[in-house]
Order: structure tokens, then C-alpha cells, then sequence
């Protein structure tokens, strides 16, 4: 918390002149109320946006592991179904295959 305050006072410091809105040479070095205001708006709109990264990046992290296990087991269980149909389609167009005269083997009985 002290590195924050310390971060906002250092930034405010420095962005004082930028930030101030009054035209008057005296007044711009330091901020204005509500310049100060955005910025710590703003500040607490972008922690607030990389706390709810952190917490989805964390989730993701937690939760890969087992989604990729459940879908491995899902994966092989469906080429368990697979194979025997695979192997069986494989089976009749190679005997397909076999039973047809190859056109090479057409010229050369003729």
C-alpha cells in the first residue's frame, strides 16, 4: 500500500504540469483537484482490471490440467469406437479392390 501511495504522489509530481488545468504560470506546478481525481480513477480502474486478469489467468492455469485430462479420456474412448469401423471399411475396399482386374492386367491378358 505505501508502494502505491508513494507511486501516485511520485506520478502526480511528475505529471502536475500536464495535468494541471489552469492557464496561470503559478498554478501549474501544481495539480488540480480533479486531475488528481481522474488519474485515481483511473488507477483504480486498471488495477482493478489486472486483479480480474490475475484471477481468470489463475482459474485457467487451475482448471487446464483436467480439462485436458477429460478430453484425452473422451478422445481415446471415441477412437475406441472408431477403430473397429475403421478397420472394417479398410478391410472391404481392399477386397473391393482385389476383386476388380487392375487395367494393366487387362492389357496384358488381351
Amino acid at each position: 500500500m505505501k508502494i502505491v501511495v508513494a507511486s501516485v504522489f511520485t506520478l502526480l509530481l511528475a505529471t502536475g504540469p500536464v495535468l494541471a488545468q489552469s492557464k496561470d504560470a503559478t498554478t501549474q506546478s501544481k495539480p488540480s483537484e480533479e486531475s488528481v481525481r481522474r488519474l485515481l480513477e483511473v488507477m483504480q480502474a486498471k488495477n482493478l482490471v489486472e486483479a480480474a486478469a490475475e484471477q481468470v489467468g489463475h482459474a485457467v492455469i487451475v482448471k487446464l490440467p483436467l480439462a485436458m485430462k477429460t478430453s484425452m479420456s473422451d478422445m481415446q474412448e471415441r477412437m475406441r469406437q472408431m477403430i473397429p469401423k475403421i478397420q472394417q471399411l479398410a478391410k472391404e475396399t481392399a477386397e473391393q479392390l482385389n476383386s476388380q482386374t487392375p487395367p494393366a492386367q487387362k492389357k496384358n491378358a488381351g
